[in-house]
């Protein structure tokens, strides 16, 4: 059972395919294949991987795809995640694993049942975060309960940027370094739910990056975090159900939020309207936003949404209050916002990205309360081997080596909460140099 197929050699597969090479080129019984659409990426991404095989094919494709699955034993799709269900429909039909970085969709979930029927390991969320987070979230959790601490409180935050260093000039601190089309829909899934202090909590995606929380990572600085899909999703898979406080944020630097929250406001990231307007330019695109008015355009923004000096000067870079064309003229405000943004914000040869984490515990043990932190960071080394590769990466190949030594007895489609998983997989991330540095107090009474 060593016959792997992967799907898709994007940005974040660099360190995937670093790992499944050493791997084969250690145990001849590996053959690995990878299969994109683009011959220019797999040209790229398996420079020098003499062990990878480069399959040329038309990833949209169900019959190209079927006969991948039909040649392999293990399925790794890298694909976008709207593709995920082809793949592993076929994983079903030929009894085949999956393995995947991406949420767990309904679509998938529902294949639950029939995944254990054929016993089959449909793992997902095998990456950053998610991933990493849920891993050592779990080993934490296991070892206060171990120690008969009662955990009364967990907040997660983690976000994939660039070192400041990098952005010197860029008000935003910000540059692509995964799927751009998701860091412009960011939040607009649904509203975002937690709980504090035993209440729940909602925010409307309208006011999602309006409300954030600052946090200093020891030696990196400040940074903001605003709240994460539906945090109450992983308390039963965390097994932390009904604790007072549960949250899961995203961190940016400070002012990407409150600039962000004004292209929201003005509609930017709407995904529904079509626009087509030849030639757009900066000024007309955000033209379209704004009422009828004598004042500037920096003035109604300012009067729409309450913008301030910092967000009209993070505008201004981007160009939205000048006449130059901008690349795409013809489609939603969002995948026309997130072509400007393509190339406002694409990753330099030598930019370095940079992946923090941080997770903050409370917990009562002995009638007194604790809080305790662990924090990762990661940098980079270039634009191909960047941080977000590497913390993508290598989970999802670690845990695909797992399954084809037999090592994962559960079945189904699972993700990574089980030490079966997390033990094995964060020691092999700790001798790549990814390890966590953790503190911890007890507070005053």
């Amino acid at each position: 059972m060593k016959n792997i197929a992967v799907f898709g050699a994007g940005r974040s597969t660099y360190y995937l395919f670093e790992y499944l090479n050493r791997l084969a080129s250690e145990d001849s019984g590996y053959t690995i294949r990878v299969y994109d659409a683009n011959k220019a990426n797999l040209e790229a991404q398996l420079e020098g991987l003499t062990h990878l095989q480069a399959h040329v094919i038309d990833v949209a494709s169900p019959l190209a795809v079927q006969h991948a699955i039909m040649q392999c034993d293990v399925a790794v799709s890298m694909l976008p995640p709207a593709l995920h269900m082809k793949v592993a429909g076929f994983c079903i039909e030929h009894e085949k694993h999956l393995a995947t970085a991406s949420y767990v969709s309904p679509e998938m979930r529902s294949l639950h049942h029939q995944a254990v029927g054929k016993g089959l390991i449909f793992i997902n969320e095998l990456g950053l975060d998610p991933g990493i987070d849920h891993m050592s979230a779990m080993r934490i959790i296991q070892r206060l309960k171990n120690s008969g601490a009662e955990i009364t409180g967990f907040e997660s935050h983690c976000g994939g940027l660039i070192r400041e260093e990098d952005v010197a000039g860029n008000p935003w601190k910000y540059k692509f370094t995964w799927n751009p089309m998701n860091v412009v829909t960011a939040g607009k899934a649904g509203m975002a739910t937690y709980r504090h202090n035993g209440l729940l909590k909602c925010i409307p995606y309208h006011s999602l990056f309006r409300r954030t929380d600052t946090f200093n990572i020891p030696g990196y600085g400040r940074f903001e975090a605003y709240a994460n899909r539906d945090s109450l999703s992983y308390e039963s898979a965390y097994g932390i159900k009904n604790i007072p406080t549960l949250y899961r944020g995203t961190f940016r630097r400070p002012g990407y939020c409150s600039a962000w929250q004004v292209l929201v406001q003005l509609g930017m990231t709407d995904t529904d309207t079509i626009l087509n307007q030849p030639g757009l330019n900066g000024k007309e695109f955000l033209s379209f936003f704004l009422p009828d008015s004598n004042l500037s355009m920096q003035e109604s923004v300012q009067q729409l949404t309450g913008a301030g000096e910092a967000e009209i000067n993070a505008l201004e870079w981007l160009g939205l209050f000048h006449e130059q064309a901008l690349p795409l003229s013809q489609g939603t405000p969002a995948e026309i916002l997130l072509e400007l943004l393509k190339t406002k914000w694409d990753l330099g040869t030598n930019d370095r990205d940079q992946v923090v984490m941080l997770h903050r515990f409370s917990y009562r043990k002995n009638n007194e309360e604790h809080e305790l932190n662990s924090w990762l960071v990661v940098e980079g080394h270039d634009h191909r081997k960047t941080a977000m590769a590497k913390t993508v990466g290598l989970p999802l190949a670690m845990g695909v080596r797992l399954i084809c030594e037999g090592k994962i007895t559960e079945k189904g489609v699972l993700i990574p909460v089980s030490a079966q998983w997390y033990e094995p997989i964060l020691l092999g991330l700790e001798a790549w140099g990814i390890r966590f540095t953790e503190t911890e107090e007890a507070l005053p009474e």
